[in-house]
Order: structure tokens, then sequence, then C-alpha cells
């Protein structure tokens, strides 16, 4: 099995150079009918019924059985398209799932659930997303995949290509990032060859039986002019945003330039708004040493700006009487769903319910049994920030006191 490991580089769009694709290919369904005539057909009784059902109905619309060159076709099919696609995507799932049917290494889709449609395609119907790769690695990667379905359905071949493929889509109603694993089935796709298959010599063969594949000589050895790859490919994403994200903050967290540099921590906000998926809240970091109190961010804002105006430094004594003592008292993260209904507001609250801030968590940072700071989220809606996020606060916690220490 081969495993392709890349770089962290700058992000590039999951369709980039798509066009470059040496090969010749076309939709078809084809391979899902067969899947309908020799695996459903066949087999219980009930099933079966349905089956000849649906393969009556392919056979009063005979262009879905051939290369399919306009999309129209499929289009004004799409009752039976989606009684096909019932051998695919569970209809119980397609509400929740995001899974797409695909032109083959196009990355267009023709068929989508709702949450794909919606998340991660265009209105071209070109998958959406980023990478973090370079655009040569893509193209590479195209062409490893198709030589491993290449070998494998023309040679008997199963060489495996293995890529961690992690996207990021921007959420139309939030603007946060999302991340998404993409998982690709090729199952559905057919190799056809034009004449002779090459032949391949015995030491490229132990090569591959190595897992070792190398897109430039398989170029030499395989022409893509040689083959034409017929059907579809099912991609299926599967959200990975929370470990995506703690991962990012774990990795930004490690420079402790991270937290004082403005436009780093605005970068760093975001991170934690896209975990939360509260795009509108504001973070804050302070250290204590003693009984002094660093402010060294909060949000976009200057730190003088923050509590109290025009200093970062204060006594904790300032905080007499206000959620920052108590959380700290307490040493847990203090929820405050509505500044309003707060009693007995202190000086802090009665400056953040004045900036417009209605809701709040403010959370001891403890590194080796001591409060060295406190980590603090503010948001302008009443009742967006509450105990549901205890879980995800929880888990960065420990990471933020490690960068104040």
């Amino acid at each position: 099995m081969s495993e392709l490991q890349v770089p962290e580089s700058a992000q590039v769009a999951v369709t980039t150079k798509v066009d470059e694709f040496p090969f010749r290919t076309e939709l078809s369904l084809a391979p899902l009918i067969r899947y309908w005539e020799h695996e459903v057909a066949e087999g219980c009784s009930v099933l079966a019924s349905v089956a000849r059902t649906v393969l009556d109905q392919v056979a009063r619309a005979p262009e879905l059985a051939g290369p399919v060159t306009d999309l129209t076709a499929v289009r004004v099919h799409d009752d039976l398209l989606r009684a096909l696609m019932v051998a695919v995507f569970s209809p119980a799932a397609e509400d929740d799932g995001y899974a797409a049917a695909l032109l083959p290494f196009r990355l267009r889709t023709f068929f989508a659930t709702p949450g794909f449609a919606r998340l991660l395609t265009g209105g071209d119907g070109f998958v959406l997303g980023r990478v973090d790769v370079d655009a040569d690695v893509l193209v590479n990667v195209r062409m490893l995949h198709a030589y491993s379905l290449i070998l494998l359905r023309v040679y008997g071949i199963d060489v495996g290509v293995e890529y961690p493929w992690v996207s990021s889509v921007k959420d139309p109603d939030t603007g946060l990032d999302r991340y998404f694993k993409f998982l690709v089935n090729r199952r559905f796709l057919d190799v056809d060859v034009v004449g002779e298959p090459p032949a391949l010599t015995e030491a490229l063969r132990q090569r591959l039986g190595a897992g070792i594949l190398d897109p430039a000589a398989l170029l030499a050895v395989l022409p893509p002019d040689k083959f034409v790859i017929r059907g579809f490919s099912i991609i299926k994403a599967v959200e990975v945003t929370e470990q995506e994200v703690l991962s990012a903050i774990e990795r930004e967290l490690i420079d402790k330039e991270s937290i004082v540099s403005t436009e780093r921590f605005r970068g760093l906000q975001d991170k934690v708004r896209a975990l939360l998926r509260r795009p509108e809240i504001d973070l804050g970091l302070a250290a204590i040493e003693g009984d002094r109190i660093l402010t060294l961010n909060f949000g976009s804002r200057d730190a003088r700006g923050c509590i109290f105006a025009g200093s970062t430094h204060h006594r904790v004594s300032d905080f007499a009487g206000s959620v920052y003592e108590r959380a700290a008292q307490e040493r847990r993260p203090l929820f405050v769903e509505d500044l309003e209904a707060w009693p007995k507001r202190s000086r802090a609250e009665e400056w953040l319910l004045a900036e417009g801030y209605r809701s709040l968590v403010v959370a001891p940072l403890i590194y080796q049994d001591a409060i060295i700071g406190s980590l603090k989220l503010a948001s302008a809606k009443p009742g967006s920030l509450n105990l549901t996020l205890m879980p995800h606060l929880q888990q960065i916690l420990p990471l933020f006191a490690m960068a104040v220490k």
C-alpha cells in the first residue's frame, strides 16, 4: 500500500489544475446499472422486485446506460437517478450526511446530498474546499489515483493509494472555517483499454508489488491515451473540524508570540470561534503573578482598552466581587448567560455590558496547581456562551495555560 505524505504549504482549491488531468474520462451510469442487474435483482425477493421496476424504467431511458456527455440528460431523469442512487446513498441518512457522486476525476458533482450541496458544492457543481498542499502535489495525487485504478482494473495489481486529504471550506451561515476529510470510493469506475494493454516488465511489477508508484515513470510505460476511465466516483465527507482546529491551536500556541501579537492573536481567536461555532465571540487572555494582573490581549482591541482604560496592568483587588474573582476562587470556568440579568455586577461586568457584551465565560488558567492567568470569552448574544461549550473549553484551557506560563 502506498501512502503519500506532503508538507504543509499555502492553501489551494481542491479543483486546482483539474483540467490538466491527461486521461480521457466519461461519465457513465453503466457500472451502477450492472450493480442493480447482478447484485440487487438476483438477491432477496423483495429487493429483486424493486430492482426489476427500476431496471424497467432504465430500459426506457437508454441514454443513461451509455456515456453521458450532457448532464441535462441525467437531470431530466431525476426521479430515476434518485432510485438508482439508493444503492449508494442511504435515504435515511441523506439529510444529515455529506456525500456526492462525481464525474470521474473532475471533482464535479451530478448528484449530492443536501448537506454536501449546501456546504461543499459551488454553483457550477464543482467541489469546494482548500487544501494545504502545493498545486503540483494535487496533480501528482490525481495521477497516482488514476494509475492505482488502472493497475487494479487492467492488471489485477492492487497497490493502493492513501492520501490524508483534509479540505477546509467557509460555512455560508457563519463565515467560519469547517474541515472535512474526503473519502473516495472507486467501485463504480471502469477502465477500458484502447487496443492492447501495454506490457509491464518484471522489474516494474516488483516495484509495484513493493508499493512504489512513480507517476513520471508510469506515464512513459502506461501512456494516458491507452486508457479510458468510465463511470463515476463516490465522495463522502467526514467532518473533522474539532480535531483540525485543536491541532492548529496547539501548533500556534507553541510560539508565545501568538498571544501577544495582535495579528496572530486574531488568527488564534478565529480558530477558537471555529471550534465553538460562535463567529461573534471575542477572546481575552490575562497573566497573573502574585497580586498583579497583565492583560495580554482581548479580541481585536488594543489590550489597553480592556476593562480599565489606559492600562494593561491591574491589581487582583481591582476585580473584587467580580465573576473573575469567583471563577478563580472556585477554580473552574464560570458561565454568565446574560450579563444584564447578573446580580451585583462589579465594575468589570459593567464595563463589558457597556461595550455591548451580554454573555461571558471566564476560566482560570492553572499550571502545576497554581493559577497563572485567565481566559475570557465574551459575546454580544445573550445565551451564546453556556455550559454546552464546557467540553470544548476544557480541551483548550491546558493549551492556553502552557502558553501563558
